[in-house]
């Protein structure tokens, strides 16, 4: 039927149907958030929408002079359900009001969008996560020396900014598990996502949980300080801007020697260091992980993703990608 207007109505999608729910996914999802914090004003849901928005398990102490510490607790499954739920409206403010801004102009293919998105979003996410990770480091002392990498151990406590960084980490690579349905990424692209996005979730959980929280932070700054000019460049050459040859050059150069230096500072910490003080059984009321197979597990993982890196480089002497995904 043609409007007085000479044009077509607009039909707008039924209720609960998957197009609706990808086309209005932002504002969902920000509803759900807000309802958490409406919680805050009414006295019978406070301790329940806390639970949710507050980091929790802190050591409090009126005599303490000290700064106040946190752990990981049950609890904070709450925090990582209400932050993911951030995540995913900062992912589509972010898509809506600058990135889909800038691929209007360009003339992409489905497959080049998808892949222009994603590069683009975790180059946010590496930038602000680097100067996080080293500007949290350096104020507060995380790291002093190569030791305290395994001192301490298990590195249960720790201080509110750096908890709330592993949190938003482990938030953040949980939301991209939604994001392919609500970015309606295509089949043959959906593989390579869910393996990048396990692979990073498994790693800072079980580091957060498992006390490796020292060696973990240093690790990401230099994986996310190198990743953030691949996906900078990746962004741009896709757009066929000429300056993304720069990137590229400046992470072809550092890709093996930051993962090499990844490589011996894991064998160090949890081989040398932790070695140390092994214990035959783990504690989980304490958080001690410490025994020499799940030592030798991690170790071979990690050499396992290092030889999988250098097989693929020497296969593909051209590849600029971390994981197995074309770059066109």
């Amino acid at each position: 039927m043609n409007s007085r207007f000479g044009r077509k109505k607009t039909k707008n999608p039924p209720y609960f149907s998957h197009e609706f729910i990808i086309t209005n996914h932002g504002d969902i999802v920000s509803v759900l958030a807000m309802l958490i914090i409406v919680g805050l004003l009414h006295k019978g849901t406070h301790v329940l929408s806390s639970s949710f928005i507050f980091i929790q398990y802190n050591n409090t102490d009126e005599n303490q002079e000290n700064a106040l510490l946190y752990s990981p607790g049950a609890k904070d499954l709450c925090v990582i359900f209400f932050y993911t739920l951030i995540c995913i409206v900062s992912h589509a403010v972010l898509q809506e009001y600058l990135f889909d801004k800038v691929t209007r102009k360009l003339s992409l293919t489905k497959v080049r969008l998808a892949k222009f998105n994603e590069s683009a979003h975790l180059a946010c996410f590496y930038a602000l996560s680097t100067v996080w990770a080293a500007y949290s480091i350096i104020n507060e002392g995380f790291v002093e020396n190569l030791s305290s990498l395994w001192d301490n151990y298990p590195q249960r406590w720790l201080p509110f900014w750096i908890k709330l960084f592993f949190i938003t980490q482990i938030c953040y690579w949980l939301h991209d598990y939604p994001e392919l349905y609500f970015q309606r990424v295509k089949k043959e692209l959906i593989p390579a996502r869910l393996f990048h996005a396990t692979m990073y979730l498994l790693g800072i959980s079980l580091a957060y949980v498992g006390g490796l929280t020292k060696l973990c932070m240093v690790v990401l700054v230099l994986h996310y300080g190198t990743d953030f000019f691949l996906h900078v460049s990746r962004a741009l050459h896709l757009a066929e801007y000429k300056f993304a040859s720069i990137g590229f050059t400046i992470w072809n150069l550092t890709f093996i020697p930051v993962r090499m230096a990844c490589v011996i500072l894991g064998f160090l910490t949890l081989h040398h260091g932790l070695g140390k003080y092994s214990v035959t059984l783990v504690r989980i009321a304490d958080g001690n992980f410490n025994t020499p197979s799940i030592r030798y597990v991690i170790c071979l993982v990690n050499a396992q993703n290092i030889l999988d890196t250098y097989l693929l480089l020497l296969s593909k002497p051209t590849c600029v990608y971390s994981y197995p995904q074309q770059l066109d």
